[in-house]
């Protein structure tokens, strides 16, 4: 299949790099054919539109989620919710600024991988790049089905009784686009994070077995 061909490495990683591209986790436009990153206006647009964003989120995070202090008759367990939320929120929504200022050293790594399969070809070590193709779309496709059942709950556990009866109120539109946005934000780093991983598991596993 013509969608699944992958030449090198830079190829294989493709689906991640479209899925966080189009969420706003990464802001540089990657040439596949010269493998190389550039910073385009646009992705410096869409920079400074995500962080004018994420603060606001960060914002209504803090505020909106005020209710958990007084979720039950546990000042320990609502204080350790609510901190707990707050943190989650601000460490994901800084995730792209921190994807931003790491560009090189990301790019780096992804250049180091695919260098590393030129040379293990010249031992005859043949790298799948098509299966790991596969692998990527799936995973993405998994890690945003997982995002959109985290946020579901998320917003189902806002109905209840017990958050009603605080609030009286249900969740806006923004308050479930920012626990979606927190969702994918989180998933898609664990997606090419534990992919980079695995992809330089695989080329170790590949070496130590041509030295051995």
């Amino acid at each position: 299949m013509l969608w699944f061909q992958a030449r090198n490495f830079f190829d294989s990683f493709r689906p991640v790099y479209l899925a966080t591209k189009i969420f706003h986790i990464h802001f540089e436009t990657l040439d596949f054919k010269q493998q190389t990153v550039r910073r385009t206006l646009l992705d410096q647009f869409r920079f400074v539109f995500t962080m004018m964003v994420d603060v606001y989120f960060i914002y209504r995070s803090i505020v909106l989620n005020l209710p958990y202090l007084y979720l039950t008759e546990s000042v320990l367990l609502n204080v350790g919710n609510y901190l707990s939320l707050v943190l989650l929120s601000m460490l994901t929504f800084t995730l792209p600024l921190w994807n931003r200022l790491k560009t090189k050293e990301v790019f780096q790594i992804l250049a180091n991988i695919n260098d590393c399969d030129r040379k293990l070809g010249k031992l005859e070590v043949v790298i799948d790049h098509r299966k790991h193709y596969i692998i990527s779309t799936v995973y993405v496709m998994c890690t945003m089905c997982a995002a959109m059942i985290g946020t579901w709950n998320a917003v189902s556990v806002r109905h209840n009784e017990a958050w009603t009866n605080i609030t009286m109120k249900a969740p806006q539109v923004l308050t479930v686009v920012a626990i979606f946005r927190i969702s994918t934000n989180f998933g898609l780093f664990t997606c090419y994070s534990n992919l980079t991983l695995l992809s330089i598991n695989e080329r170790l596993d590949s070496l130590y077995s041509v030295m051995m």
